[in-house]
């Protein structure tokens, strides 16, 4: 049976010009959460996008643990770039090349939609 441990430093990162209330914000919060591997066969599409979106709930879960007492977009977008950052690292630790290809492909269709905005 196979379980990958998503582990999530939430770190939010201040910028100079924050207010002064903003940078008393709680310190590093690190999160792990498992995610089952085991009832995938990766030679099938559907039981990749599956794994894809598993780990990205993991992440979600992980990195927004707190999100409901960040008010600030600065701490939105610290959330955001904990998820991706933690799907990126989860999918490089299994190494698997059918979900590392789907993967890299829905980056780029985001991107492209991103782009086109």
């Amino acid at each position: 049976m196979k379980r990958f441990a998503l582990s999530v430093a939430a770190v939010i990162a201040l910028g100079a010009a924050s207010p002064p209330a903003q940078a008393e914000i709680a310190p590093l919060a690190v999160r792990a959460v498992q995610v089952q591997t085991a009832d995938f066969d990766l030679a099938k599409q559907g039981d990749v996008a599956a794994l894809l979106s598993r780990i990205g709930l993991a992440a979600t879960r992980a990195c927004e643990a707190d999100a409901s007492y960040w008010p600030s977009t600065v701490e939105r977008r610290a959330v955001r770039t904990c998820r991706e950052e933690a799907v990126a690292r989860t999918v490089t630790e299994i190494n698997a090349p059918a979900l590392t290809q789907m993967y890299l492909e829905r980056r780029v269709a985001e991107s492209s939609q991103i782009a086109s905005r």
